[in-house]
């Protein structure tokens, strides 16, 4: 046994004593990891993919729409999808050039045309997976989903957008019984497992044979609890072994969650309720919070409303409701309460 291992070891033993020391073990693995040689490529295995592939086999499928919060690895979802195919065909609607495609032809064979000769790729490459990313920014693309279904069944069309929880149904019109959707969340534990090289565990539970690892499970689960379900601070975990160099991530995520506030809320009152949510909901993790008790200036009803805004636009599945209170017994609460409350958000 290598020391990194016994130190490892030793660090469960610590933690299931609910012993301090086993932070200290843990920044004495950190040193012992950074001693070791990074493996700079950290790929994570999305169960979301079996998903796609039974869609792929289906004779009925429909342009699917690819729900999800910011950051939670739709895009990389679809480039390892797009593997599967003889041509991988990507459009990104942020982009003026590609927007420029659905307003100039309004003929579905016209248009699929258009966007082969744009992508520089030949029609003739057997099968083709299309990728239309923030197709909100184009109402004449997500008109168009309608054709693609009914004139060209023989293309693959995934449709993905960061701000579609807010304009679905709402502020653009999507075409009903032409498209299916799926919404990806956060890396589960499972996930968590296979993209920091713990296969073997991954393994053991997927087979119901985790008994004997119980112990070593727990331990990793309330890392997962603390590092988050964020494929990218997954990653940098993986590579560094360091929870604190998680923040800069997270501080980044949550900040371009506030700012698109204003293209979520229906109004002035409920931009400044989820706004106050978001910066300082993260204090309250683990407690039940009326609105009263969170800001003195909101109004219960308000609350609610802009709680149930957050969740519908961010696609958050489950983590504003009140649930019991995790046991991180070894990590030093007060020290990592501020970090690790904010990342619950992303977690399973």
């Amino acid at each position: 046994m290598d020391l990194l291992q016994y130190t490892h070891d030793l660090a469960l033993d610590l933690l299931q004593e609910n012993s301090f020391h086993a932070l200290d073990l843990l920044q004495i693995e950190l040193y012992l990891h950074q001693k070791q040689p990074i493996n700079k490529e950290v790929m994570i295995y999305r169960y979301a993919l079996s998903y796609l592939e039974a869609w792929k086999k289906n004779p009925m499928r429909k342009p699917l729409i690819l729900r999800g919060a910011r950051q939670v690895g739709k895009t990389t979802l679809v480039e390892n999808f797009a593997t599967e195919f003889d041509c991988f065909l990507r459009l990104n609607l942020d982009e003026e050039e590609d927007r420029n495609l659905f307003t100039q032809y309004k003929e579905i064979h016209k248009l699929i045309e258009a966007i082969f000769f744009y992508l520089r790729k030949s029609p003739n490459q057997g099968t083709v997976l299309l990728f239309i990313d923030e197709i909100q920014n184009s109402p004449e693309a997500v008109a168009m989903l309608r054709y693609f279904y009914e004139k060209r069944p023989d293309i693959y069309v995934i449709a993905a957008g960061s701000l579609l929880e807010n304009v679905i149904d709402h502020k653009i019109s999507f075409p009903v019984g032409r498209i299916e959707y799926m919404t990806l969340h956060p890396c589960s534990f499972l996930e968590y497992l296979n993209g920091i090289g713990e296969d073997f565990d991954q393994q053991a539970i997927e087979e119901l044979k985790a008994d004997a690892i119980h112990e070593r499970l727990m331990y990793e689960f309330r890392k997962y609890c603390i590092v988050g379900g964020m494929p990218e601070a997954i990653k940098v975990y993986a590579q560094t072994k360091d929870l604190l160099s998680l923040d800069t991530i997270y501080d980044a995520l949550i900040a371009s969650y506030s700012d698109d506030i204003e293209k979520y809320s229906p109004n002035e009152t409920q931009t400044k309720v989820m706004r106050h949510i978001l910066e300082t909901g993260w204090q309250k993790g683990g407690e039940t919070r009326s609105g009263r008790s969170i800001s003195h200036h909101t109004k219960s009803h308000a609350f609610r409303i802009s709680v149930s805004n957050i969740k519908q636009s961010f696609a958050f599945r489950g983590t504003i409701e009140p649930s019991p209170q995790v046991n991180l017994a070894g990590y030093r609460i007060n020290e990592l309460q501020s970090r690790s409350s904010r990342r619950s958000l992303f977690c399973i």
